[in-house]
């Protein structure tokens, strides 16, 4: 992420609701700037550019499209256009991880931006007589002096719905701005300015050979990669030997800047692909550190290390986390690259939607060739795939596109689907484009979920803007070519990484330290959530959690990971009612 910022915005004229936010920061060293109607207080590293008479300012990192060039002052005319345009000119020409501010002679109290990529997190808290627009919990609360109470219908949400990011966050008052969405100062409506829908409704024709469209892809990925990563002296890649990181490895390798690999495995074999990442690491050139990690570091029932405004901080990893974290610091890196989205990204998906969209798209011909894609890349028949495709037809629309998860949960907690704005699909949106927007965004709570990266900045550039706009514009059929699970990247880079990377089709897993930890904290769990704030509230149904709680574990059903999940949103719930008592530090 980038630098700490809070915009406070006043409801009406002036700014003399304004004087005791300026108050409770004169003690940090921000800067402050008199914005329109409202002030800006920020990190000196969080301001991108400032251009008084448009007026506009930019926080984070902008590159111009044109030649990914870094914006590190204003460009003539660059503030204008931004405002002017609404924000739009900046959505067209430009892409980074960003906030932008900006007003014009149509709406002089006005907006907010976010930029389409995730890597900026945007939140609005509506507090009386004025509105905080932050990217920092903590430092919004120390603007607003208070902590919000727990919104618990958005906690039930977000129980049963758990990877689906919404606008409300769990706090009464506090709502996330969604990626590619601008919001007025004026009455907080939003509009979304930049759609995944735009590009998976313009796919490329099927008529353009793969070849093509993987060497685009390896520039785009390229131009991408190499822009984030020349902006830092230092940088660690987490490189878990999987295509993804992979990928990341080789767009990374011989740049001028000091690239450190890290890797991690469990004592069993079954978490233990350190042969990828030497491998990587041995093809390219690239020095690697390995750690190996023991179930001992996870414990599901830790206390979390930074509050935040929405449940997250997957407590069950943090000491990983910590370590990874630990590690970049020790190497003095000054950004974090990840791999995070590349299954996202590159249409992971496992669903006989492709075969409908080539269908629609490319005939009969091209939709039994996806069939038989889809029946290797899910080792099963053509029989089986033609009878998800007949039950996908039966179900139609009525089919919900993000089923609810119930497991537990009290007749209180069974809310409606609220929704997202990258839901809205188009009527006539293909079922794999479907699939692969609601993969693209199930990645979203994880890009800012991690501590390690309030110490040191992650940067996920398979995110960025130009990769999704291209990857979904990539029919979904085009994906799984040659039964093969994102294909197309695979083809991309198969002359710059190992064949052991790019031809594996298996991938590691933690259930070897998750089910220890487990069972270790099986007991502490029980108490956790059938004692606690979410059963005190309703939320979780008592009996049924006990139930749950003493099932025998079993690898092919991981319990455990339900089980961390309620966890993490109890922890969340305990540490902003410790935050509102005053008992804990902001």
């Amino acid at each position: 992420m980038t630098g700490r910022f809070v915009f406070a915005s006043p409801r009406t004229a002036g700014r003399d609701c304004l004087g005791n936010v300026t108050e409770r920061l004169a003690a940090l060293n921000l800067m402050t700037l008199h914005w329109c109607s409202g002030i800006l207080f920020a990190d000196p590293d969080a301001i991108a550019f400032v251009e008084c008479r448009a007026p506009c300012v930019v926080l984070g990192t902008v590159f111009r499209r044109s030649d990914n060039r870094q914006v590190v002052e204003t460009l003539p005319g660059l503030g204008n256009a931004v405002a002017e345009s609404g924000g739009q000119h900046l959505i067209d020409h430009y892409w980074g991880g960003y906030v932008a501010l900006f007003a014009n002679s149509r709406s002089p109290r006005g907006f907010a931006l976010r930029d389409p990529s995730a890597h900026v997190p945007l939140y609005r808290w509506s507090c009386g007589d004025y509105d905080l627009y932050f990217n920092d919990f903590a430092l919004a609360c120390r603007a607003a002096g208070i902590v919000p109470p727990i919104d618990w219908p958005a906690i039930a949400h977000r129980l049963r719905f758990p990877q689906l990011r919404i606008e409300a966050t769990g706090l009464c008052g506090i709502e996330e701005i969604m990626p590619g969405c601008r919001v007025s100062f004026e009455d907080g409506a939003r509009r979304l300015l930049w759609s995944p829908w735009t590009f998976a409704s313009r796919p490329f024709d099927n008529a353009v050979p793969s070849d093509v469209l993987a060497t685009e892809l390896e520039t785009v990925l390229d131009q991408c990669a190499t822009t984030w990563r020349d902006i830092y002296g230092s940088v660690q890649l987490e490189l878990s030997g999987g295509l993804d990181s992979s990928i990341l490895a080789a767009c990374l390798a011989g740049r001028e800047s000091t690239l450190h690999c890290v890797t991690y495995a469990t004592e069993s074999e079954e978490g233990d692909e350190r042969r990828y990442s030497r491998a990587v690491c041995d093809f390219l050139g690239l020095p690697l550190s390995e750690h190996v990690v023991r179930s001992s570091l996870l414990d599901p029932t830790a206390r979390l290390d930074v509050p935040r405004p929405r449940p997250g901080g997957f407590v069950a990893l943090a000491g990983l986390d910590r370590l990874l974290g630990d590690t970049a610091v020790a190497a003095g890196a000054e950004a974090i690259v990840s791999g995070a989205g590349g299954d996202n990204v590159f249409c992971g998906i496992t669903t006989v939607g492709p075969v409908i969209d080539a269908l629609r798209l490319a005939g009969v011909g091209e939709a039994w060739r996806a069939a038989r894609n889809v029946a290797d890349l899910c080792d099963t028949t053509i029989g089986d795939v033609a009878r998800h495709i007949w039950r996908l037809a039966r179900r139609g629309k009525a089919h919900p596109l993000w089923p609810p998860t119930d497991e537990t949960l009290s007749e209180t907690a069974l809310v409606p689907c609220i929704g997202h704005p990258w839901l809205e699909a188009p009527p006539d949106a293909l079922p794999g484009k479907r699939a692969h927007i609601a993969g693209l965004m199930r990645i979203l709570p994880y890009l800012d979920g991690y501590d390690r990266g309030q110490r040191v900045p992650i940067v996920a550039p398979l995110m960025a803007q130009p990769v999704l706009e291209f990857c979904l514009r990539v029919p979904s059929f085009r994906w799984i070519e040659a039964g093969r699970n994102r294909s197309l990247a695979r083809l991309a880079f198969a002359h710059r990484l190992p064949s052991i990377v790019i031809d594996r089709r298996t991938k590691g897993g933690l259930r070897t330290l998750f089910m220890p930890a487990y069972e270790r904290h099986r007991e502490e769990l029980k108490d956790l959530l059938c004692d606690g704030r979410l059963a005190d509230a309703g939320l979780i149904d008592r009996n049924a959690m006990r139930t749950y709680l003493a099932a025998p574990l079993s690898p092919a059903r991981p319990d455990y990971l339900r089980a961390f999940e309620i966890a993490d949103v109890e922890l969340w719930v305990r540490d902003i009612e410790r935050l509102a008592s005053g008992s804990g530090a902001i």
